[in-house]
């Protein structure tokens, strides 16, 4: 179904519509505030992390940190993808929760293990800003929409729309 034809529906089809666009505008500008505000720490850190002797020889440390900064970004486009592919509204936001900070949290204890990164130091913590912010904004916004999909499906159930 084209967005033409949707936009010609009900009006609270098209308000349905134009809110959907609205929120993925905001979900993408969410993204790119958190990339320009978090770029110089990470910049810093990997930098710091790629002049240690011992980091230069093994590379599996910043597999981990790709791993688990953008994995939320990347299993949040995933499940957007199902939710409209396969017309799914709430099961894929409720598995998306905690695959997310499984994924997220296993990757950074990975990262920090591979490349002796301890949380305590601020300067070496400065490596998960990114990550944890990336994480924050994905659950919130599947938050959202679980809870969004749950009120629909109640409102099918009880027979309004």
């Amino acid at each position: 179904m084209s967005a033409h034809v949707r936009m010609t529906g009900s009006k609270s089809d098209r308000f349905a519509c134009v809110f959907r666009w609205l929120c993925f505008i905001a979900y993408g500008a969410g993204i790119l505030s958190f990339t320009i505000v978090g770029k110089p720490s990470v910049n810093n850190i990997l930098t710091y992390l790629f002049d240690q002797p011992e980091m230069a020889s093994g590379w599996p440390w910043l597999m981990y940190w790709l791993i688990g900064t953008f994995s939320p970004i990347i299993l949040s486009i995933l499940t957007w993808f199902v939710v409209y592919r396969y017309r799914a509204r709430l099961l894929p936001h409720l598995i998306f929760i905690p695959a997310a900070i499984l994924v997220h949290r296993l990757a950074m204890l990975l990262f920090m293990q591979s490349s002796s990164v301890r949380i305590e130091d601020m300067k070496e913590a400065d490596a998960v800003i990114l990550a944890v912010g990336y994480l924050l904004l994905c659950l919130v916004v599947h938050t959202m929409a679980t809870v969004i999909a749950g009120v629909q499906i109640i409102r099918t159930w009880v027979g309004g729309r």
